[in-house]
């Protein structure tokens, strides 16, 4: 019998994330890992003023991110107890996840299930990522309709990451070695490289 290969990042994106885009603006693959959005133009934006949703989508994208956050908090003790969802609990959970475990979670979800078990360590691996870059305090959410579309947006720099897409790459044969610990400080390096430049 021939051993499964895991599939790339676009591939999986396309079966498990895009069906559940409005269907005249579906993405078919993921993002660049790190880009300047088009609202930015050259001085420091107001997150909150640019925020795409309305106040009900808002409200109710904040209700589900609350929801998955305190999720997130409890099925990753599995794998590293911790208080603080920190560089070292990212470590932990992104090791714990090889080839063998994504794998797994493919064999078990049906992308047609909003709910799969694939969908969902995807989606809370994306929150947990995009909470630590926010915990920061150089990098704030702009929130998207479906909530795995939002962001983290720097707004001295206009320097956006497309989070969930970062975890989609994880989980994916693109990105399942990359080390997104490692991944984590190298943005942070970007970041006060660019800071630096706009105040030379």
């Amino acid at each position: 019998m021939m051993e499964k290969n895991l599939l790339d990042c676009d591939e999986l994106f396309q079966q498990y994330l895009s069906p559940w885009y409005p269907e005249e603006e579906r993405p078919t693959m993921t993002r660049p890992d790190m880009y300047v959005i088009a609202a930015y133009n050259g001085k420091p934006l107001d997150i909150d003023r640019i925020q795409y949703l309305t106040n009900k989508g808002l409200t109710e994208t904040q209700k589900v991110f609350a929801g998955m956050r305190e999720a997130y908090k409890k099925d990753f003790q599995s794998l590293k107890i911790f208080d603080t969802f920190d560089l070292e609990v990212l470590d932990a959970v992104d090791k714990a996840y090889g080839r063998q475990e994504v794998m797994e979670l493919l064999d078990m979800s049906d992308p047609q299930d909003f709910n799969n078990p694939y969908l969902v360590v995807v989606c809370e691996f994306g929150l947990a990522l995009g909470d630590l870059f926010v915990n920061t305090g150089k990098f704030q959410w702009l929130y998207a309709y479906p909530y795995f579309h939002s962001i983290v947006v720097n707004s001295e720099t206009g320097l956006a990451i497309p989070i969930f897409d970062w975890a989609v790459k994880k989980f994916s044969a693109y990105g399942i070695d990359d080390g997104y610990q490692w991944k984590f400080l190298k943005v942070m390096d970007v970041l006060k490289e660019q800071v630096a430049k706009s105040k030379a």
